[in-house]
C-alpha cells in the first residue's frame, strides 16, 4: 500500500493558474469547470490573489488552462508541477 501511495503521489501534477476573477460567482465557476477535468484530485481557489491551484494524476497544464478559461476570465499558466 505504501509504495502504491508513493507511486500515486509521483503521478500528481499541481497547475497554478492565475484568473482575473473577480466575484465568488467566477471563483464558483472555476470550480464546476476544475471538477470535470479527468483526473482532478483538489481544487484550491483563492479569489483574493486571482489564483487556482488544481491537482490530479496525468494533468497537462495547457489542457487545464484551456477549460478553466471557459469561465470567460482571462486565465494563464503561472507554474506546473
Amino acid at each position: 500500500d505504501v509504495d502504491l501511495r508513493r507511486s500515486r503521489a509521483a503521478m500528481s501534477t499541481a497547475v497554478s493558474l492565475h484568473v482575473d476573477m473577480v466575484c465568488e460567482g467566477c471563483a464558483g465557476a472555476v470550480r464546476r469547470l476544475a471538477a470535470k477535468i479527468d483526473g482532478v484530485t483538489d481544487v484550491d481557489v483563492r479569489l483574493d490573489a486571482k489564483t487556482v491551484i488544481i491537482r490530479g494524476a496525468g494533468l497537462s497544464a495547457e489542457d487545464v488552462r484551456e477549460k478553466i478559461a471557459k469561465c470567460g476570465r482571462e486565465t494563464r499558466v503561472e507554474s506546473a508541477a
